[in-house]
């Protein structure tokens, strides 16, 4: 088992932050879509399109970084992410035509991949710390994502979407200032547990832990992608009131993730993520059944909690069954869940194009049966003694 690494707030701190520009990046995405719509003249289906470039961007970057992290290190793999996040961001604000958009997404979809998938590994590098501090930065993902719809409402609305790009492109540069000052200036700082010993085991051992995470996280990409629309289409909200729908999921995103914390001091992360699914099943087939807004809102709510363990106990299942391998295992998990992210708002805008945005629960309930019989057939973490944040007996 690794040493026990206990971090700064300094170092905690600056670890967290670019997850605000990836989470105000991803979680925007239903604000900003309309733009994209109204901008290049897209139709749904292709607007779907503007989701799976960004995430075809950055699934192939991780791919790649699963096989390079542990040499390159992380500390380098973040001074590269921000700043192509930051200028790929300011490109696409002013872009006029589709000719150069692929390229733009493609980019920015790119930086989010370095720059998540560095904090993820500096966080899972942390030994038996590993299931707090992970606990922590994705709860910290929640709580920025939750803000951004409002945020990024009133902005567009009192602007446009280009003005948003445009700030977060800022936003950026400034957190790579900051993690330079306090990390330091050497972008080769190596802080992984072990040098790869070999990515395809992690792969060959956790490929059904990484199956459940991209379904599971595909369902949380369609809510993240569409429920601002659904929000229009089936109720006939206004911009204001349907800013709000992203909002409550990543409201139930934050406060699983704070649950998730202790659950997985507790509980065995299989029983943990079979639960997820089962409970994120229930709240969609709520929101199917029941017919308001209101309920709607909740049912989100629901989901968000669902779907809110699936980075941080995705991740230390994975890496406590190839602990030599910790950032192989955790960037594997950043690419499933960031080809999920793409892939199925992908298949709703295909589904809402020819069906509406009625076919959006059962194109989820698809997925959630994915992840579920992928979570069950995934094998356990060893047992383990109880170390700081984690509980002895752990399956």
């Amino acid at each position: 088992m690794p040493a026990d690494i206990r971090l700064t707030l300094p170092q905690v701190s600056v670890r967290l932050l670019p997850f605000l520009i990836v989470a105000w990046t991803r979680a925007s995405l239903a604000i900003v879509i309309p733009g994209f719509i109204a901008t290049f003249d897209l139709s749904i289906a292709e607007a779907g399109w503007v989701v799976m470039g960004i995430e075809i961007g950055s699934f192939a970057t991780m791919i790649g970084l699963a096989f390079a992290m542990d040499r390159l290190g992380a500390g380098r793999v973040m001074a590269w992410g921000l700043p192509t996040l930051g200028l790929a961001l300011l490109a696409t604000s002013l872009a006029t035509t589709t000719s150069l958009l692929p390229v733009f997404l493609l980019t920015i979809g790119a930086g989010i991949a370095l720059s998540a998938s560095a904090s993820n590994t500096l966080m899972a590098s942390t030994g038996k710390r590993r299931t707090v501090y992970l606990g922590w930065l994705h709860m910290s993902f929640s709580g920025f994502s939750l803000v951004v719809p409002l945020v990024a409402g009133y902005i567009v609305a009192a602007y446009d979407w280009q003005t948003f790009y445009r700030i977060l492109a800022v936003i950026a540069i400034l957190i790579l200032l900051g993690y330079r000052a306090v990390e330091g200036t050497n972008p080769c700082q190596v802080t992984t547990d072990a040098r790869m010993q070999g990515a395809g085991e992690a792969l060959r051992r956790n490929l059904a832990i990484y199956l459940g995470v991209f379904f599971l996280v595909g369902v949380q990409g369609i809510l993240m992608s569409w429920s601002y629309m659904y929000a229009v289409d089936r109720y006939g909200v206004g911009h204001a009131a349907a800013s709000v729908a992203p909002a409550s999921m990543w409201l139930g995103v934050l406060a699983g993730r704070a649950a998730n914390i202790a659950a997985g001091r507790r509980f065995a992360l299989k029983t943990i993520m079979v639960a997820s699914c089962l409970l994120t099943m229930i709240a969609f087939m709520a929101e199917y059944l029941v017919s308001s807004y209101w309920a709607t809102l909740a049912a989100f709510a629901g989901v968000g909690f669902g779907v809110s363990g699936a980075f941080q106990h995705g991740t230390a299942w994975s890496s406590e069954r190839t602990p030599s391998e910790v950032g192989a295992a955790s960037t594997f998990v950043m690419a499933a869940a960031a080809l999920g992210v793409g892939v199925w708002p992908w298949l709703v805008g295909l589904a809402a194009d020819a069906f509406g945005f009625a076919s959006m629960t059962p194109v989820a309930m698809a997925g959630l049966a994915l992840a579920l019989a992928s979570f069950a057939a995934a094998g356990p973490a060893p047992r383990r003694q109880a170390g700081v944040g984690e509980a002895a007996g752990q399956e």
